[in-house]
Order: C-alpha cells, then structure tokens, then sequence
C-alpha cells in the first residue's frame, strides 16, 4: 500500500476508506503517479498570502520552524512538490517566491501504526489530519497537534498551538484546482488565510527529485528536517 509508485493517493485513500469513492476522478488522478513516475509537481501563484498582526507575531516567534510565512502578499509565484521518504510516507515541499525571497516549508505526511494520517514538521512538531471528501473538494483538517520527542508523543492542547487549520482543495478541471488555507485560533480567531490557483507540472520527476533531495540517485530521501530525537513516521 505504501508503494510510492502509486503516489500520495496510496495515502489519501488509506485515510478516507470508503469516502474515497466521493472525490472527484480528477481529484483522485491527480495524486496517483503514472507508470515510471516516482515525484510530482504542481505550480500556480497564491492570489493572497494573508495573516493577522497576531499572526506576524506568531510566525516571527516560531521562524526556526519554517512553517508559516510572516509576509502579507498577493500574486506570489508558488510551487508544490512530493516525493518519496525514507521508510514511508512523502516529503511535501511548498515554496513561496516572495519578492523579498524564497520560502520554503516542508513536511512529512505518512500513516500511523494506528492508522492515523499524520504530517511531521520540523524539531518534532506534528499534527494528526481529518480527511473529508466531497465531489470537488477534499479537505484537510487538523485533529490535533503533538510533539514528538523520541518515542513519545505529546498531545498539545489546541490553545496552546496556532489554532484549527483548514485546507481546502477544490478540483475546477483535470489539470486546474485551487487551495485556501485557513488557520483559526479559539480565542483569538483567524491568524492566517492563503488562496491560490495550481496546475499539476510537466517537470520530470528526476528533476523534481534531484531539486528536493539534491541528489540525482536516490529515490527516497531521508527526514529533510531537523527532529527532536528520532523520527517514527509510524
């Protein structure tokens, strides 16, 4: 199931079940590699790169993470990329071309022993995922963070994290579908909304491999970020 000639698919329907069959054919196409392909890229431009003073300030305390751009923008030049982690699961790579600079933000997303959907960020921080399925949307939830400090797993109460994050992807044609991000704290409400329009990349998936991993030889990377201990993608 976690062949990564299949694509992140392989894990979207782990997640979904049954609901899996609700998502649009586009939408389950565009997550499933085709024969010899192993990476994927999806370019666009985010319409709007948005956040609260809050969520500035938020984004500037934890930049060592390298999870949530500070900047206010509009029409920035973005790229998506997916490829194969060591083990199991697959490096998700965004990158904002901001006119002050590139940033770049990756995570791991993989299954869990308990089949959990789960993403791992950078110095041990996590979140466990909601799938939800509707046609031409298919939503991403957060159903609680955590950090992970060698085998343990700390569950965070969601006050005390940057609030509920919600992705939404909304298939418009086989090769087009936009994303909108939102992340809204309980108490002090929305910090940070991000809009744009994509399409899947003729890149080669050598080329996207090499980019990431920097290396034109391996197929899977190892954690492309620094851990608190050691990384248990299950």
């Amino acid at each position: 199931m976690n062949d990564p000639l299949n694509g992140l698919a392989v894990l979207l329907r782990t997640a979904l079940g049954t609901r899996w069959e609700y998502l649009h054919p586009d939408i389950r196409s565009r997550f499933t590699l085709g024969a010899g392909e192993t990476c994927q890229t999806f370019t666009g431009t985010m319409g709007e790169v948005n956040r609260s003073a809050l969520g500035w300030l938020i984004a500037k305390l934890i930049a060592f993470v390298r999870i949530l751009p500070a900047t206010r923008a509009r029409n920035v030049p973005f790229e998506f990329n997916l490829t194969p982690a060591q083990g199991a699961g697959w490096i998700k790579e965004r990158l904002y071309r901001f006119q002050e600079g590139c940033f770049q933000f990756r995570s791991v997303m993989s299954i869990a022993a308990n089949g959990d959907l789960v993403e791992q960020f950078p110095y041990g921080l996590g979140m466990k995922i909601k799938l939800g399925a509707e046609d031409d949307k298919l939503y991403f939830r957060d159903n609680g963070y955590f950090l992970r400090i060698g085998a343990l797993k700390l569950p965070l109460p969601h006050w005390l994290t940057v609030g509920r994050f919600t992705l939404t992807h909304k298939n418009i044609d086989h090769e087009n579908f936009t994303v909108e991000i939102s992340i809204d704290h309980p108490l002090f409400g929305r910090l940070f909304y991000q809009y744009g329009a994509f399409e899947q990349s003729r890149v080669s998936s050598r080329a996207v491999r090499e980019k990431i991993t920097g290396s034109p030889t391996s197929a899977r990377s190892s954690l492309p970020f620094p851990a608190v201990g050691k990384f248990h993608p299950h």
